[in-house]
């Protein structure tokens, strides 16, 4: 394959005055969130990408996730977690609660259930939107901690990586901790996955059986969570030692996207360890959060 198989569809130059801190897409694509470090949530229009609406938060947006397709959860940089509601052309409502110590910098949606990872917090709330009611269901204990709250027995700083809804079970990526799995119906720690290196950013794959993570010494690695081991890897130059660099299964979960500190993002596909030439984007710039439109999900058939 010689020729990239992408083309660039826009180039959004307009609504923040800082870096670009979280990326989503609502569930039939056509809306775009994008928020950033001056505080500012655009959404966009996916159809002609001009700017929807605009909200503006009090401290720097670090995360954003999609309640329903009209309705966003964002993380603020003070420990606030926002609802804002998307009527037709217009924002038409905004409620926020305190809920970490810490920048909520994870977010992850599944049906009325929102978790939040926030430095070494990790939370699960049932959120009504509609009402602005918010009840904290679970709130977890570090790691190493069996099951008590208090300090990890690990030295390392406790620090979550990616926080993510697999089907039966809650899965949450640490920086010196590994993979951990979360029952969804006790919510006991069922499964822990020693990564051997540290994890800095991670995707599930969408049908929740592996998960992708980015080791800022070697490269990416595909983790399979059944049998709790790593079964490929992808070195990458990212432009510098451990450094954040962001990595997303794309194509129904047989590719995965990444992000680099030099202006270079590549596709992998999985099975065959077969890398796209570089994206075409500018060099001068640093790829620190990526995200994809899913407006045909592929059908996995094999396992990789």
């Amino acid at each position: 394959m010689s020729d990239i198989p992408y083309t660039q569809t826009a180039h959004l130059t307009d609504g923040h005055s800082k870096g670009v801190t979280a990326l989503a897409f609502n569930s039939d694509g056509s809306l775009l969130a994008t928020a950033g470090l001056d505080g500012t949530l655009c959404i966009w229009n996916t159809s002609t990408w001009t700017l929807s609406d605009v909200y503006y938060a009090k401290n720097p947006i670090v995360s954003v996730a999609w309640y329903t397709a009209n309705t966003l959860i964002c993380g603020l940089e003070d420990g606030v977690m926002s609802s804002v509601v998307k009527d037709g052309e217009k924002i038409t409502h905004v409620s926020g609660h305190w809920a970490h110590l810490y920048p909520v910098e994870w977010l992850a949606v599944r049906d009325n259930l929102v978790a939040s990872g926030a430095h070494r917090e990790l939370s699960v709330w049932e959120w009504d939107t509609n009402a602005g009611l918010v009840h904290l269901v679970k709130g977890f204990s570090l790691p190493g901690s069996d099951g008590k709250t208090g300090e990890s027995e690990d030295d390392s700083e406790v620090l979550i990586t990616g926080v993510f809804w697999a089907p039966t079970m809650l899965v949450v990526a640490y920086l010196h901790h590994g993979i951990r799995l979360f029952d969804t119906e006790d919510w006991k720690n069922v499964a822990n996955i020693d990564t051997q290196c540290m994890i800095v950013s991670s995707s599930l794959s969408p049908n929740g059986a592996y998960m992708a993570i980015s080791d800022p010494a070697r490269g990416f690695t595909i983790y399979d969570l059944d049998a709790a081991k790593a079964i490929r890897t992808f070195e990458h130059d990212i432009g510098g030692s451990e450094r954040a660099v962001p990595v997303l299964f794309v194509h129904g979960g047989h590719a995965i996207l990444s992000g680099s500190m030099v202006g270079r993002v590549n596709i992998w596909y999985i099975n065959a360890s077969f890398k796209l030439p570089y994206l075409p984007m500018p060099s001068e710039y640093i790829f620190t959060s990526v995200v994809v439109c899913i407006v045909k999900r592929l059908q996995m058939n094999r396992r990789f």
